[in-house]
């Protein structure tokens, strides 16, 4: 259930009003704002420049929520896809997601280091993670098991069982 607040309407009546979201510019002039269903300012809520870099990237293979994700040119088109260390060809991870779509759907990756990935579960707080090779887009505790050609990309800080501090760090192939 959306939280609402109460507001005077133009007849001077009382009326319970839904906070908004998103915002579709002008129109929504005035009107009350709230967060979005990940507790945070849906990007559209704030001027250009401000707060997270989002993106509304165009899918190119179905994708799953809060997992981990490559921006990539396809054919002079910017589209995305799972992050994956797996070598050869590994994907590096430049952002994440917190919506489930469908291939050729449009999605918004965050791209901040420091943004918090709030659609992981099962992390350990406190702990350093490293983006996966066997669960596209995924994170794994302890890459020691990689292999020759493999990447070892640091991607984030675990703060809650259901929260990663996103982080952007230099991916080493390891030899």
């Amino acid at each position: 259930m959306a939280n609402k607040y109460i507001a005077q309407q133009l007849t001077g009546a009382l009326a319970e009003v839904e906070f908004l979201q998103t915002t579709a510019g002008l129109a929504d002039a005035g009107k009350g704002i709230g967060t979005n269903a990940q507790g945070v300012l849906d990007a559209t809520l704030l001027p250009a420049g401000v707060g997270l870099d989002v993106l509304s990237v165009v899918s190119s293979e179905a994708l799953t929520a809060g997992r981990l994700v490559h921006l990539w040119n396809d054919g002079g088109t910017l589209k995305v896809r799972h992050a994956s260390a797996a070598g050869p060809g590994y994907l590096v991870a430049n952002g994440f997601i917190l919506d489930t779509v469908a291939v050729d759907t449009p999605v918004n990756v965050y791209k901040n280091s420091g943004a918090n990935n709030t659609g992981v579960t099962g992390l350990t707080p406190g702990s350093v993670y490293y983006l996966d090779k066997t669960v596209p887009g995924g994170v794994i505790l302890d890459p020691s098991a990689f292999v020759a050609g493999d990447i070892i990309q640091r991607v984030g800080l675990s703060y809650l069982a259901t929260g990663l501090s996103f982080e952007i760090h230099q991916p080493v192939v390891k030899a």
